[in-house]
């Protein structure tokens, strides 16, 4: 599949909607630190650069079939393939080629509980940059972690 209908408007008015809906976190949501996560990814760097593009996508999922050494704990009884699923949070394109964004609500409690983390992660992440450039025959640039408590973002 190119590129055909990836701007078309439903997707912006989802991307509008998805926008919205990080703001207006309900009371409930607040009480358990959601609100606080929403204004973080709201006021990122990556955000408002998501936000300039004329090509950008929430909540998108992908499917594909994977070697599963690549995976980052595969059990020792499962097939040398197999159909993984997920959900990329943020792709958009930018002058360089698209850029896709992992959001993490993970505690981090210091710089090696964060590469712990990163290195969990990254796997998914590789597979989905992989799987959208299939999707749209374009190159991914860039991909990251972006973990939201430390507000900190962790290119892969």
């Amino acid at each position: 599949m190119g590129q055909t209908g990836l701007t078309k408007s439903p997707v912006n008015r989802r991307t509008r909607k998805f926008s919205v809906e990080l703001i207006e976190v309900d009371a409930a949501a607040a009480s358990c630190g959601h609100r606080a996560i929403a204004g973080r990814v709201v006021a990122s760097t990556i955000w408002k650069e998501a936000q300039k593009s004329g090509k950008r996508h929430t909540e998108v999922s992908v499917s594909g079939c994977v070697e599963t050494k690549t995976l980052s704990q595969p059990p020792e009884s499962m097939a040398p393939k197999a159909v993984v699923e997920g959900v990329i949070d943020l792709v958009y394109l930018t002058l360089e080629g698209w850029k896709i964004i992992d959001y993490k609500t993970d505690t981090v409690t210091d710089e090696a509980d964060l590469k712990r983390l990163a290195e969990w992660h990254a796997p998914q992440l590789r597979a989905y940059a992989k799987h959208w450039e299939t999707i749209v025959g374009e190159r991914v640039v860039y991909t990251c972690l972006y973990f939201v408590r430390p507000d900190l973002c962790v290119s892969i």
